[in-house]
């Protein structure tokens, strides 16, 4: 597996232009002294275990400060783990999961970088797995020994400050749940002598509160709440209102809004601001407008960050006229750069065009001369940008450039972000690139707040018509370098992308070997991206073969139901060899989710026996007989009639299995005796008589003759050369089932008596008995075996053979077929 680095130095040989990491390419370069060391012994060298070089452990970074290197090897070793439990192979030392546990938190809680999904679940895994092990008798280890009290509160807090901005984490929401369990248990265990249980710790429950709240779990912290003495601290409060709002849940803030007065009094500054810049960025104006309304404590005035971000949502919402007396506060301290985004953004929105707006920059920047204070600055001009780009007044952004450029300032980084932004939420790849270029050469952002958008652009590139290829691979690797977390979505879209440009490797690269660190609904996301590239039939065979050999190798736990469709897309491809292995494959895995089902070994015959695939079908079939997890069903053994009776074994088809199925205690389907009566058709000579004793057994037993039955029939007697029988079959067809003759039954007569002097013969006929019919049957097209010189016409006569069976379970005797059976074979006295 290559690098990001390896990668883009060959791109960079292969274009003959220079390397250089993007996050240095504009630092200068520094004199470093050389510090003078003491010569150093060098190790001796080791061989490694059959070749193996082991790795570094864990330990060796764990007692260190945590660093992405470190939380990237951790990581490592919860994979394993995964891979060790999902394959039964050996797993880690316990204090090495421990030590992983301790430092990925670690890291993410340090660095204040977002917990992704995959991090949850490898974490989850983890703790699962100690939590099941808690006293290893082998090493004599207990848990509270390998995770302390400390390092689960620890735990707790990385999962609440890491969590992004998801509503709904039931992962995330599930873990904290498993970490403040087991730190309750160990708090609230009697002590020794009789000791009293130790309460929970209150930073714990307060940290559980936030995580619930934070993760969809807002009525749960609410009730921890109600019932702990956290309730007496407001901030708690304020993070079950937070999660109330976040889930949608109306009536419940105002219930839990009324409660927090009532056990901590009126709102805080700080809180009535947090509130308000939390609901006008959550809720809706009419939600933020009673918050913005709520009193506070010893009759205080909002903050100015609360005014300022009541008018922001005023604007969004277009209800400007009831921010006014809020408008007309902040004028009043224009003085303070902090109320010069809403001040100048307002102006804009109360229709000032742009000499007006120059007029206003003009002002705040000599009021800020006479104050000694920096004037407006680019930043003030982008948040104009940003709402002219939001109401899709480009000509207003224009505009407000050339105010910039008459102030003295120039489009940042920033400005050009928005530009991207809107241009690939209309659509305009075209120039979102021209913008992207234009962008990646200015300063980066060191917030990450251009990695949403840049996000979205690189989704858009890869599913577009017609993918810029070398654009995607700059920006993907960009992101990569910086090590940030992209959706499954993009990941998904870079797939496709190099499954398109015949470049697997890369996606192999991309994904590599932490594809199993990545949950269920992200996997089954990406996974789908290569099912369709596959299935595809638009994609060569070769290639689809490839891609679907690095599935398997990214995949190993896909489920039956969704490798199914990969093995009929190489069956529609004629292609069963290939169709066969990929079955092979399923019959090789040791999970039962992944093992073939009789529905399985039914489809699989079923393909082999639209290709004919003798070869295919000997193999399948020893599969099937040395499989001690499947029985030989009805469903199986209809599937193996259609094959043998495409493979040219009649015989077979009858003999071992049609009469299998009728001394098995499931008992037929209607589409058995539909396949058996095919079989007969090409069963020379034993056909006729064969077909005659199925009909009379279905007539004996009082199941109906369906019309399909009936021209299989038909079909059976025509197919032995018997001619007059056949035409008396057809003209009393309506008398025996109540169904006349169709152009299918005549074009069923026509395709199934062989040689062609014979089907003239029933073109003869059938122009004098049913000319409307015949002419009807001269409208399918036609086919010519052109080395016996006979014509077939394409009539499509597949057998259903997923129709129920006729008995219930534990109702049909197989005696009842061998009575028929001896009835029908002993002559009339």
């Amino acid at each position: 597996m290559r690098s990001s680095l390896t990668r883009n130095v060959f791109r960079a040989i292969v274009a003959n232009e220079p390397y250089c990491i993007t996050t240095c390419s504009r630092k200068l370069p520094r004199w470093r002294s050389r510090a003078l060391t003491a010569p150093t012994v060098s190790s001796p060298q080791c061989r490694s275990l059959f070749g193996l070089s082991p790795q570094l452990p864990v330990s060796a970074v764990t007692n260190s400060k945590s660093t992405s290197l470190h939380a990237e090897r951790a990581a490592d070793v919860l994979v394993r783990l995964v891979q060790a439990q999902r394959d039964q192979t050996r797993l880690p030392p316990m204090k090495e999961i421990a030590r992983a546990f301790n430092t990925i938190l670690q890291y993410r809680y340090q660095a204040r970088t977002r917990l992704s999904r995959s991090d949850i679940y490898l974490l989850t895994e983890g703790f699962s797995y100690l939590q099941e092990h808690k006293f290893n008798e082998e090493t004599d280890t207990d848990l509270q020994v390998l995770l302390s009290e400390a390092d689960l509160q620890q735990g707790l807090s990385a999962l609440a400050s890491s969590l992004g901005k998801d509503k709904f984490r039931s992962d995330a929401k599930a873990l904290a749940f498993m970490l403040f369990s087991e730190l309750r248990q160990r708090t609230e265990a009697p002590g020794n002598a009789g000791q009293a249980p130790t309460p929970p710790d209150p930073a714990a429950t307060e940290t559980y509160i936030t995580v619930l709240s934070s993760t969809g779990g807002a009525r749960e912290a609410w009730d921890i709440l109600r019932n702990s003495s956290e309730g007496d601290v407001q901030k708690n409060w304020l993070e079950v209102i937070k999660g109330l709002c976040n889930e949608g849940l109306g009536q419940d803030i105002w219930k839990a809004f009324d409660e927090m007065r009532a056990h901590t009094g009126d709102l805080s500054v700080d809180a009535h601001k947090l509130l308000t810049i939390y609901f006008a960025k959550h809720a809706s104006l009419h939600a933020t407008k009673r918050i913005y309304e709520q009193a506070i404590l010893g009759n205080g005035s909002p903050s100015v960050e609360a005014q300022v971000e009541m008018v922001r949502v005023c604007i969004r919402n277009k209800d400007l006229s009831w921010a006014e007396p809020i408008l007309a506060n902040l004028r009043a301290i224009s003085h303070d750069p902090r109320v010069w985004d809403v001040i100048l953004v307002s102006s804009a929105a109360q229709g000032a065009d742009a000499n007006e707006v120059a007029a206003l920059i003009s002002s705040l920047a000599e009021a800020a001369a006479e104050n000694d204070i920096t004037g407006p600055t680019m930043a003030n001009i982008n948040c104009l940008v940003e709402y002219a780009f939001s109401v899709g007044n480009v000509g207003a952004v224009r505009d407000y450039k050339t105010i910039a450029k008459q102030q003295g300032l120039q489009p940042d980084s920033k400005t050009f972000l928005l530009q991207l932004d809107y241009e690939v939420r209309i659509g305009d790849l075209d120039k979102a690139a021209s913008t992207y270029n234009v962008l990646s050469s200015e300063d980066p952002i060191e917030d990450g707040s251009d990695v949403p958008i840049l996000d979205k652009f690189l989704q858009a590139l890869c599913f577009s018509p017609i993918p810029n290829y070398e654009l995607s691979t700059r920006i993907a690797d960009s992101l990569l370098e910086r090590d940030v977390y992209l959706d499954a979505e993009t990941i998904s879209g870079l797939c496709k992308l190099y499954l398109q440009r015949e470049e697997p490797e890369e996606a192999l690269g991309l994904l590599g070997q932490r594809m199993d660190s990545y949950p269920r609904n992200d996997r089954a996301r990406i996974l789908q991206t290569f099912k369709e590239f596959i299935i595809d039939e638009r994609v060569t065979d070769q290639r689809a073969f490839n891609a679907y050999e690095l599935f398997r190798a990214i995949f190993p736990e896909t489920p039956v139901n969704d490798r199914l469709p990969i093995m009929h897309s190489f069956f529609k491809r004629k292609r069963p060899d290939l169709a066969c292995l990929v079955f092979g494959h399923m019959r090789q895995r040791e999970d039962p989710a992944a093992r073939p089902t009789p529905e399985a070994y039914g489809q699989c015959f079923e393909g082999i026996a639209k290709c004919q695939d003798v070869d295919g079908l000997q193999m399948v079939y020893n599969m099937l007989k040395l499989d001690l997890l499947v029985e030989p069903t009805t469903r199986i053994r209809n599937g193996l009639m259609a094959a043998y009776i495409a493979c040219g074994q009649p015989y077979t088809a009858v003999i071992d299995h049609f009469w299998k199925i009728m001394t098995s205690l499931e008992g037929p389907t209607m589409s058995s005796f539909a396949l058996a009566l095919r079989a007969c058709e090409t069963w020379i000579p034993h056909g006729a008589t064969e077909a005659r004793r199925i009909i009379a057994m279905i007539q004996a037993w009082d199941l109906e003759v369906t019309k399909e039955i009936y021209d299989c029939y038909i079909g059976a007697i025509a197919g032995q050369c018997e001619f007059e029988n056949t035409i008396e079959l057809i003209e009393e067809m309506e008398n025996d089932i109540g169904v006349p003759p169709d152009a299918f039954t005549i074009g069923t007569f026509y395709n199934a008596i062989p040689w062609q002097y014979r089907k003239d013969e029933v073109e003869t006929w059938a122009k004098q008995a049913y000319p409307e019919l015949w002419d009807e049957v001269l409208t399918y097209e036609e086919e010519i075996d052109e080395e016996f010189e006979i014509r077939y016409f394409k009539i499509d006569r597949t057998i259903d053979t997923t129709d129920p069976p006729l008995y219930k379970e534990g109702e049909y005797d197989p005696q009842i077929a061998q009575a028929s059976l001896m009835l029908l074979e002993t002559p009339a006295s």
